[in-house]
């Protein structure tokens, strides 16, 4: 063989790389692949620790869950809960199923009792939404309409500037005209339909707060969000003048909760959380005097 140029050195790697990936295409790769339900099998060990033994009882209740297997899963659940765990969160976690298994099960008492008590239970605004979440789930298939708005108010309070649940409270009072009224525009109803129009200009102005950092999916789904916010603004049978009004009320309201400072953080950068007060307990105005005060 012919020497190289000087400077050079043969490098075996260069010559190997073609067989080698020859050797790589011909491999199949088999994983071994076990059930997903390997926790449910009677033979395989249960652990003796209480916290290990939850996360495992929550693997099968979840499992019965996802399968509609509301019966089956509630009785996991309720296994969970008897274990008297010290770990707050995985009790949370077995209340959250067992209530929405007894929801399905169309039990709505103990479902709505289980959820309404996690609301109480609440440390924390994370806590308290997670669990409204929950109630506003329950409330919804109870077809319990006047409860679950006020389930959607008191969540606003937490988050204000969240734009889907000022939507979401839109079509709730909507669905509240229709409920109650005759079909006539009454002053009554003239009054909800300007509630109506007044979530839906707030829910509007909180999307286009944050639209110009979104890309991609994001701002694709903000955008149709827009396009159906303005579609049901375009149904409403408010004059020009008084949709006018309240578009102008509605954005000096969010500017106003936008600037608004926040809680001011501890030494170690914590903000200490004391009492959970909904700002219609603060201020003592019911939720549409306190967010729609023109309307007074």
């Amino acid at each position: 063989m012919d020497s190289l140029p000087f400077g050079f050195e043969e490098d075996d790697d260069l010559f190997e790389s073609r067989s080698r990936e020859k050797s790589i295409q011909n491999i199949i790769y088999t994983p071994k692949m076990c059930s997903f339900e390997w926790y449910m099998d009677q033979n395989h060990a249960v652990p003796e620790e209480k916290v290990e033994l939850a996360k495992f009882v929550i693997l099968s209740a979840d499992q019965c869950f996802y399968k509609q297997q509301y019966a089956e899963a509630k009785k996991h659940y309720q296994r969970g809960l008897e274990l008297s765990l010290q770990n707050s969160s995985l009790r949370r976690r077995f209340v959250d199923g067992l209530a929405r298994c007894c929801c399905y099960l169309k039990d709505f008492q103990n479902a709505q009792t289980l959820a309404e008590q996690m609301v109480h239970d609440s440390n924390n605004d994370d806590q308290r939404s997670s669990a409204l979440s929950l109630l506003l789930t329950v409330l919804r298939e109870k077809r319990d309409l006047e409860s679950e708005i006020s389930t959607l108010e008191n969540w606003i309070d937490i988050h204000p500037l969240n734009a889907h649940l000022w939507k979401k409270l839109s079509d709730a009072y909507r669905r509240n005209i229709k409920q109650i009224g005759t079909g006539d525009i009454s002053q009554e109803n003239e009054f909800q339909l300007k509630t109506v129009c007044s979530s839906l200009f707030i829910s509007r102005f909180c999307l286009e707060i944050f639209q110009g950092g979104q890309s991609s999916f994001a701002k694709l789904k903000t955008t149709k969000m827009l396009k159906e916010i303005q579609l049901k603004l375009d149904k409403l049978h408010l004059n020009a003048v008084t949709q006018l009004n309240i578009e102008e009320h509605c954005k000096e309201l969010v500017f106003s909760i936008k600037t608004q400072p926040t809680d001011e953080p501890t030494d170690d950068g914590s903000v200490q959380v004391t009492q959970i007060e909904t700002k219609q307990e603060k201020t003592g105005l019911r939720f549409q005097q306190h967010y729609f005060p023109w309307l007074f």
